[in-house]
């Protein structure tokens, strides 16, 4: 278009379009309408009456390098047009479409601006209408003004209409469930009229069962009796059915339940027991003939995968995600496309888009804070997740919502609504926007071992979340990690909970794993800030951290020998090959202690051994080593542990670890002379599962553990969402 004939603002209808700003305005009043949307329109505005190709529109808007399912997006980006000038494909009154050719612009275009408008008018025109148009322009104002005021006086709530409407409108998130318990995985009604949802409080903490709420009411269906620690659920296309996914060690599966109640139907058995609570996602296709979920199957190897269902053969089939761990799959609404979640073995955690089509994968966006979602907005323009700054990758808790285009990986957006969010999901009618809101609060507690019973009290605390406590060395003080100044970072504190102290300032990305140095000076610690693990060590008193070189990449779980000259740590490239080495406490060449995959190292009081974790014969069991790589053996009097580290601790001349024995949690002391094990206390409530920690005092008196105390979470709603 030329730039000096063509005006920068054009009109038609009630609408005014702003070429120059890339505004769209109905009646004076902002329309939202940007991005690739925006664009199209512009196009079209520039041939008004004559035909634009998807050829053409595919070369401007969608370059050869961008990979994008082009047919979906540009029919979204055409449908966000239609929807923002209240316009149709059926009876079209501005953008009428040519079957497999293109689009035409129909609607009256007006000329060039009106004379108020300086854009296109001679220099010499527009001094004279500043002249003599300024009276007129002045009685027009004062008359304006009157009868505004007249109309505040007479009519106030007309005036307050008028001049709300004349602001911009901000989304809101207000609540859609505020029952007691935990709300988790929301899924809309193809009309957007019913929510289903897992809730927990009727069934005294024993796990999730499938709900039915109507939007607008209060009291929301039961639809199973069956609890479970966790489950996906996803509405079918055609409103009849609700599919389930259930997390659990037993009755675990894919299961059809009636969306108005009855009995359920299994759909396929799964491995689920061995997912994390984010990998439960279902999404249907638009069709409603395929369902997509994350399985563990043995034979796939040691990470789940992506799988089709089909609901008329009941086949699965495994996709093909080029990851390592892939989970949270959301199908696009026309289905060429499936968003999904990669975790590749490296710890790296990333949004990716797969074209069904022609299998190719693209990465849109990855970052040091873990993500989780994703869901599509209704039109298919924009992909919707939740970014998150949770001191685990996968906690519960979660992070805000952000929006992305899936052809252009430079239109990544952070929403002005949801915090500590997840599960976002639009309803298909696209005016409804619900996600998760959950809120664990994770303390730190002191139990006295001095004495016949052992008492345990509230140590640390806060409304967020704070793990792995460690006592230092002298028993004053404590380092642990907390997300309670918004992100994952080192603290310290007095043994008696006071004089609190944030000693890293890292700001999003993962970081923990503390250790004291003998004396108790510095403190060693790993973090992901840059986007890659690496060992960092920072005087206890506070400072600037400082990265250990090593001569090696992605170094994490550090800790110190006991004379303080060394550190280890774990390192390798991805997580299935960490291997145990040792560096000098100051830095240098990095010594290589264990061949085969091992972590978690942390050496014997005396210096003698190294102990470590390693997965052995479908268990974790606890290792050990000489300091110089020698002598590798496992130590058999130790039960398998739960999970891979962060549970127990040399200390003297035993092992402290826990147990879980008839529901309950216990702190055991295995001695290594004898290899008898004894308790030593029973816990309240069991520890975190992740990074609960456990740090025994210097003299054996006292232990500090961290544990979830509550874990609450609403659905919250976004009416007129667009």
């Amino acid at each position: 278009m030329d730039a000096v004939s063509t005006p920068k603002v054009v009109r038609f209808g009630t609408y005014e379009v702003d070429l120059r700003s890339g505004e769209l305005r109905k009646n004076g009043l902002k329309v939202r309408l940007s991005g690739q949307p925006f664009q199209i329109l512009a196009i079209l505005l520039e041939r008004p009456g004559e035909l634009v190709t998807r050829e053409e529109l595919q070369k401007r808007l969608w370059p050869g390098d961008t990979f994008v399912d082009f047919d979906c997006g540009l029919n979204a980006a055409v449908n966000r047009v239609r929807e923002a000038l209240g316009d149709s494909a059926e009876n079209p009154r501005f953008v009428e479409t040519l079957p497999r050719r293109g689009y035409r612009f129909i609607g009256q275009v007006e000329g060039p601006p009106r004379p108020n408008s300086t854009e296109s008018q001679p220099v010499a025109e527009r001094q004279q209408d500043g002249i003599a148009g300024r009276g007129w322009k002045i009685g027009i104002a004062a008359g304006s003004i009157i009868l505004l005021t007249a109309f505040g006086v007479l009519f106030p709530t007309l005036a307050r209409r008028f001049l709300r409407q004349s602001r911009p409108q901000l989304l809101e998130a207000v609540p859609l469930t505020t029952l007691p318990g935990q709300e988790i995985s929301p899924s809309f009604s193809p009309d957007g009229s019913q929510v289903a949802f897992g809730w927990d409080g009727e069934n005294n903490g024993a796990g999730f069962d499938l709900y039915v709420k109507v939007i607008g009411t209060d009291k929301p269906l039961r639809l199973t009796n069956h609890p479970v620690p966790w489950l996906g659920v996803a509405w079918s296309p055609d409103g009849r059915s609700i599919a389930v996914s259930r997390l659990a060690t037993e009755g675990r599966g894919i299961f059809l339940v009636p969306a108005l109640g009855g009995p359920e139907r299994k759909l396929a058995s799964t491995n689920t027991s061995a997912l994390w609570t984010p990998d439960a996602g279902l999404s249907w296709s638009p069709d409603g003939k395929q369902l997509a979920f994350a399985d563990h199957p043995p034979s796939i190897g040691d990470s789940p995968q992506i799988f089709l269902l089909s609901l008329d053969t009941m086949e699965r089939k495994r996709v093909e995600a080029d990851c390592g761990w892939s989970f949270g799959p959301a199908f696009s609404p026309l289905g060429g496309s499936l968003a999904y979640l990669c975790l590749r073995d490296d710890g790296d955690i990333s949004l990716n888009l797969l074209d069904l089509r022609e299998g190719k994968n693209k990465r849109l966006f990855a970052g040091v804070q873990r993500i989780q979602g994703p869901t599509w907005t209704h039109d298919g323009a924009r992909i919707i997740f939740s970014y998150g700054s949770g001191s685990t990758p996968f906690a519960g808790a979660g992070g805000n919502l952000w929006q992305i285009t899936p052809g252009r990986t430079d239109s990544l957006e952070k929403m002005s609504v949801g915090h500590d969010a997840t599960s976002a999901t639009v309803s298909s009618s696209g005016n409804r926007l619900a996600y998760v809101q959950t809120q664990i609060n994770g303390n730190i507690w002191r139990v006295d071992l001095d004495g016949a019973k052992a008492k345990a009290r509230i140590l640390v605390t806060s409304t967020r979340e704070q793990y792995d406590p460690v006592i230092s060395p002298d028993g004053r003080r404590i380092v642990f990690e907390s997300n309670r100044s918004g992100s994952a970072e080192i603290w310290v504190w007095d043994s008696d909970g006071s004089n609190a102290q944030q000693l890293t300032s890292f700001g999003g990305a993962l970081t923990g794993t503390p250790r004291w140095s003998p004396d108790g000076k510095q403190i060693v610690f790993d973090s992901r800030v840059g986007g890659e693990a690496n060992v960092y060590v920072i005087d206890a008193n506070g400072g600037v951290p400082k990265k250990l070189e090593t001569g090696t990449r992605m170094n994490s779980l550090p800790s110190w020998s006991h004379d303080g000259k060394w550190i280890y740590f774990a390192s390798g490239l991805t997580h299935s090959n960490l291997t145990l080495w040792r560096v000098a406490a100051t830095g240098g060449h990095a010594v290589q202690l264990t061949k085969t995959a091992s972590i978690m190292p942390i050496e014997s009081p005396d210096g003698q051994y190294v102990y470590f974790v390693r997965f052995t014969e479908g268990k974790f069991r606890l290792w050990r080593i000489r300091p110089d790589g020698s002598g590798e053996s496992m130590v058999k009097a130790m039960p398998p542990l739960n999970s891979d580290g962060f549970e127990w601790l040399p200390l003297g001349s035993g092992i402290y670890f826990y147990a879980y024995k008839d529901g309950n949690a216990e702190v055991d002391l295995l001695d290594l002379p004898t290899s008898r094990v004894r308790r030593i206390s029973t816990l309240d409530r069991p520890p975190a599962p992740w990074l609960g920690g456990i740090s025994v005092s210097p003299d054996g008196k006292w232990l500090l553990y961290s544990r979830i105390d509550e874990t609450t979470s609403d659905l919250m709603v976004v009416e007129n969402f667009h």
